[in-house]
């Protein structure tokens, strides 16, 4: 968002007494930081109240301030622009006449927004000062629209700094606005579709972030205050011991919303400025995915086809976190006939719940590992078995004997590419003649992000663009994302997968045997037909559904 008027924003706060050099100095590293506005990260750190801030605005840019709550505004006139445009840049159409279009800013030097409104409605602007939280509740009292989250949390925010002064875990336990502040912090995620929530401590402040579509995200600023209380309420939630604040600690949280229901993974990390804390949000009502809804290549969708179809072996998927590897597992489940066969698994959490799929779920606290679950599994008579992951030597040497013994076994492991499982397993400790014996295929996998359905548009790929996809000479449409409200301004809204099948041939296997190297491995599989996954992202590219410089950025190459 826009600035313009720092230095005299700065120069009218100080000499009014309203912020000192001091705390001007901290918001301005954290405006280094973040890249946001004074005014916002002044209100984020609670260095000054909203209502003012924008009497000081006023009065510095000789602009109206209104009060938005005692006015009559015709709810009609939020047609004129998306509610939640309106809500993600704070401002509130107020009357449009022939002669000039009004409006009420949070921040009147956001030029994105003025741009946009005098471009789209060809006339002047007459701009009018108001708070976040009176816009916010303005758009929500007239539209509904984002449920008003922002604004609660930053009331949550509030009640829970003027709140009678109790200890941490009495008030993480029945403090109400600290609760509703806690709640509306996940909510939020679900809202927006976060995969993960951070909790940071730092120096100053507690910073909110959500993992929204592979990218951090910022939210809340926290005061530094309610960093202990906040975070025991957190504990409490998850089952942990809220008076360890030394050693990590791992937990779940059972939290419902609107009558889904999620399973929140939390993870704690002490750090210098206080614990840092990790949720990862999953969907138990989540429906699972059918193979073909993936956007999985047609080769790589009839290789899997093919392995699954065998009656024994083992499957591996690959990727980092957050990469989509289990739900290409249970989707992959979905070409099994469970009515025919036993599938059991072993998983760490359960994401999915599958009927007819007997499922169990790894409990370390109690020293139920992958390695005594699959032990386990192999006694319950299965046909298929999947395996949540394969972490260490002993869980790696009872997956390849189920799948040399009679059964179709699938998991996952942590490596870069397809052929760089085979590495992974041989510096596990495995015998190459057990890999390659067992191993019937490995799909590497990686998640882009996709673009925006509703800010597409279509242009001619440049010369440059061309020779990096080696199509020179040929005339090529590529596709990118403007921004828009509905995509955050990002371009961007969900994500893809793209893939690598690698299955071992019989001259692979011998290379294995003979401890070739990963590039040799490589070279052999290209050779024979193997696509790489960069070439899975290119081609999602040349279709329009994300860009070459997204599929670079995840795949980490800088060519193609």
């Amino acid at each position: 968002m826009s600035d313009i008027h720092y230095d005299l924003l700065a120069t009218h706060l100080i000499d009014k007494n309203l912020v000192t050099e001091e705390q001007l100095e901290l918001a301005a590293r954290e405006q280094k930081r973040t890249g946001d506005s004074l005014t916002n990260v002044l209100r984020s750190l609670r260095f000054i109240d909203e209502s003012t801030l924008a009497n000081a605005l006023g009065a510095m840019l000789r602009i109206e301030v209104v009060q938005l709550t005692t006015m009559i505004i015709d709810s009609s006139v939020l047609t004129l622009v998306s509610p939640n445009y309106a809500l993600t840049h704070l401002f509130v159409p107020l009357s449009m006449t022939d002669e000039a279009l009004t409006v009420a800013m949070a921040n009147p030097s956001d030029f994105e927004v003025t741009d946009f409104l005098q471009s789209k409605f060809s006339r002047p602007l007459q701009v009018k000062i108001a708070t976040e939280t009176d816009i916010r509740r303005t758009i929500e009292r007239l539209t509904g629209a984002g449920a008003g989250l922002g604004a609660r949390i930053e009331n949550s925010i509030d009640e829970a700094m003027a709140a009678s002064e109790e200890t941490n875990a009495k008030a993480a336990v029945g403090d109400t606005p600290l609760m509703e502040l806690v709640d509306d912090i996940i909510s939020q995620g679900i809202k927006d579709s976060a995969t993960d929530i951070h909790i940071e401590p730092e120096e100053n402040i507690v910073r909110v972030r959500y993992r929204i579509d592979g990218i951090l995200h910022q939210g809340a600023a926290l005061p530094k205050s309610l960093q202990s209380p906040v975070l025991a309420r957190l504990k409490i939630m998850a089952d942990l011991n809220i008076s360890e604040r030394r050693l990590p600690q791992d937990g779940r949280i059972h939290f419902s919303k609107n009558g889904a229901h999620f399973d929140i993974r939390v993870s704690i990390l002490p750090t210098a400025f206080g614990e840092n804390m990790v949720m990862r949000i999953l969907d138990a009502s989540m429906i699972v995915h059918s193979l073909d809804t993936l956007g999985m290549p047609e080769d790589c969708f009839a290789g899997v086809d093919r392995i699954m179809n065998n009656p024994f072996g083992i499957f591996l998927v690959t990727g980092p976190t957050g990469s989509g590897k289990s739900t290409t597992l249970y989707a992959s489940l979905g070409l099994i006939n469970a009515m025919e066969k036993k599938v059991v698994t072993v998983e760490d959490p359960i994401e999915y719940r599958v009927p007819l799929i007997r499922q169990s779920q790894v409990n370390t606290s109690i020293g139920y590992t992958f390695a005594d679950g699959l032990r386990s599994i192999l006694r319950q008579d299965p046909d298929v078995i999947m395996l949540g992951e394969i972490r260490d030597l002993e869980t790696a040497q009872i997956a390849i004997r189920a799948g040399l013994t009679g059964h179709l076994v699938l998991s996952t492991l942590h490596t870069n590419s397809a052929i760089g499982a085979i590495a992974r397993m041989t510096d596990m400790g495995l015998e190459p003649f057990l890999i390659t014996s067992s191993i019937l295929g490995v799909l590497a996998q990686r998640l882009v992000r996709r673009i925006c359905s509703k800010c597409k548009e279509q242009y001619p790929a440049s010369e440059e663009q061309a020779q990096l996809l080696g199509l020179e000479g040929q005339e090529i449409t590529l596709a990118k994302g403007v921004g828009c409200p509905d995509c955050r301004g990002s371009g961007f809204k969900g994500r893809i997968g793209i893939y690598e099948l690698y299955m071992p041939d019989n001259h692979a296997r011998s290379l294995i045997l003979k401890g070739a190297s990963e590039e040799d491995l490589a070279e052999h599989a290209k050779a024979h037909g193997m696509r790489l996954m960069v070439d899975s992202g290119v081609e999602k590219a040349c279709q329009g559904l994300t860009t070459i410089e997204e599929t670079l950025r995840v795949t980490g190459q800088s060519d193609l």
